[in-house]
């Protein structure tokens, strides 16, 4: 059966590096293709975001996060997939003091099991169809992360130095030209060597996506509403009061699709955030993703 990918690649918001920082935590970022049938494909997907500071004890103003997700799965058998993602990051931080500074580099990169473990599909008896798919995951410390003088600056570290878990699930119902898919997902983070536990996460979202069209390109709009909690940071068994926090977002986009290709965009709108002693606060998002899939 053809396998039509829904692209919406969602950011992740919250603070505990980089990765979460500009949304492309790669343990939150490809939920709604998790929704469909495991597949072998390689994508590219990049966002850009705006993060702005009013700490009154502190000079950072701004931050433009560029951040690009990088990946290959493979699917040896029907229902289990077995994927890769890899983080790229750009950072450009604005200071009163009209002053400038740039991080590039690598984040912590996930390798994820996902399994299909119930897919119902249409019939003549049945007008709607049900998957539910369950991952699990390891985060590598491929990014780095330093400790700095600046409380803001080094909870902006590209990785968390440590090997964290994650675990999700997702389910997906689908009737006619409709569809809608709920999901949730948690990672636990261990201390890095530094002794410092960055936050942990937990995500949900939920999202109605409508077909379009069917033709030979297909496209599909969707919105939806994410939420994402995250702890503090841990310093020496010491919490941090300027870090963790909890962002609701809206989310809107426009895929489409042939046999093999995909692409998208996506836009996303924080509708309320209760971040670290409310130092900083995040500003609206856009991300685009072109997906190549292979024949099985």
């Amino acid at each position: 059966m053809r396998q039509i990918l829904f692209l919406v690649l969602l950011l992740k918001a919250g603070w505990s590096s980089a990765c979460d920082f500009c949304g492309c935590n790669p343990s939150t970022a490809m939920w709604e293709q998790d929704a469909g049938v495991p597949s072998s494909f390689v994508q590219h997907s990049q966002f850009l975001k705006t993060v702005r500071f009013q700490d009154p004890e502190n000079s950072l103003r701004k931050s433009l996060v560029w951040g690009h997700l990088l990946t290959g799965a493979y699917s040896p058998v029907k229902k289990l997939e077995i994927k890769g993602i890899l983080p790229v990051l750009m950072i450009s931080n604005s200071f009163s003091e009209n002053n400038r500074s740039n991080q590039f580099g690598l984040g912590d990169a996930l390798l994820q099991l996902q399994y299909l473990a119930w897919e119902s599909k249409p019939s003549d008896k049945r007008f709607s169809g049900h998957m539910l798919s369950v991952n699990a995951g390891i985060e590598l410390p491929t990014g780095s992360y330093a400790i700095s003088e600046d409380p803001l600056l080094s909870n902006i570290a590209f990785g968390s130095k440590s090997i964290d878990f994650q675990i999700g699930g997702i389910y997906k119902i689908s009737k006619f030209r409709w569809s809608f898919t709920a999901g949730s997902t948690a990672r636990i983070n261990n201390a890095n060597r530094d002794d410092v536990r960055l936050g942990h996460l937990w995500s949900t979202f939920v999202n109605g996506t409508y077909a379009l069209s069917e033709q030979k390109v297909a496209w599909r709009a969707s919105i939806g509403s994410r939420t994402d909690y995250t702890s503090r940071n841990v310093f020496r068994s010491i919490y941090q009061n300027k870090t963790g926090g909890t962002v609701w977002q809206m989310t809107a986009g426009l895929n489409g699709s042939t046999r093999q290709w995909s692409w998208g965009v996506q836009y996303l709108q924080p509708v309320f955030q209760k971040n670290g002693m409310d130092v900083f606060e995040h500003r609206s998002a856009i991300q685009t993703t072109i997906q190549y899939k292979f024949k099985k």
